[in-house]
């Protein structure tokens, strides 16, 4: 069983979650031993099991880092992959590496960043000019395009684009821009009147047979009563007859 986690690790950086954190059901049924001669400024231990020995290690090697787990996570082994713990720790390793799997976000012009509070940041905007913000401090995106967003632990490129408002291209009414104010040609103020004209019209007509429709259907309804009263008073007279 898992008894020291440095859930502060970066690398342990998914067991931050107080849901993920209780490792008492865990079990690991054996386990290499790893003896550490020399624990220099590269090395340490991320986390060990019940008695003593180390778990995980990582190591700085150059540019990249070595992690070393002292069990598998095959069945004979340990329950490691058949555990909730399992798939945060690949994602946790993942990310430190500098692959996230977490979805694109859409981001527009105006809008903050998305930054980890806990780290200080480096971000080179799209004209090529870089600023280092404090731990919590946060960025505003001021122009369209990719900015490169630097910190400890992984490098992420987040594109900014315009508000979808500010790339509509669709054509104006000449009658519209002439409310704005805007000078049009001979030409296209006449389209303009025209146009107008042609909707003044349109509606006129429209009215005209809404109300040709009223008069109908008053006639149809007084012929419909007109045929009852009749059918009714013909019944009358036969019944009378007989």
């Amino acid at each position: 069983m898992l008894a020291d986690v440095k859930i502060e690790h970066p690398l342990l950086k998914p067991f931050a979650d107080p849901k993920l954190r209780d490792f008492t059901k865990l079990r690991f049924w054996k386990h290499r031993q790893i003896e550490i001669k020399e624990a220099g400024n590269n090395l340490e231990t991320l986390a060990s099991f019940d008695n003593g020995q180390p778990a995980i290690i990582s190591a700085r090697i150059g540019k990249g880092t070595l992690i070393v787990m002292a069990s598998g996570w095959h069945p004979g082994d340990s329950q490691f992959a058949l555990s909730t713990k399992f798939v945060p720790l690949l994602y946790g390793w993942l990310a430190a590496a500098g692959f996230s799997h977490d979805p694109a976000a859409t981001l527009l012009v105006g809008e903050a960043l998305p930054l980890d509070a806990t780290s200080a940041h480096t971000i080179t905007e799209p004209d090529g000019k870089a600023r280092s913000l404090r731990a919590g401090e946060g960025f505003t995106a001021a122009q369209v395009g990719l900015y490169k967003v630097q910190s400890d632990s992984h490098t992420r490129i987040l594109a900014v684009n315009l508000p979808p408002d500010e790339g509509r291209v669709l054509p104006l009414a000449s009658q519209k821009l002439a409310e704005y104010g805007i000078k049009l040609a001979s030409g296209a103020a006449g389209a303009a009147g025209g146009e107008s004209t042609d909707q003044r019209l349109t509606a006129t007509d429209t009215e005209q047979r809404q109300q040709s429709w009223w008069y109908v259907l008053l006639v149809l309804l007084a012929v419909l009563v007109l045929e009852t009263w009749y059918a009714g008073r013909a019944r009358q007279t036969a019944l009378q007859t007989a």
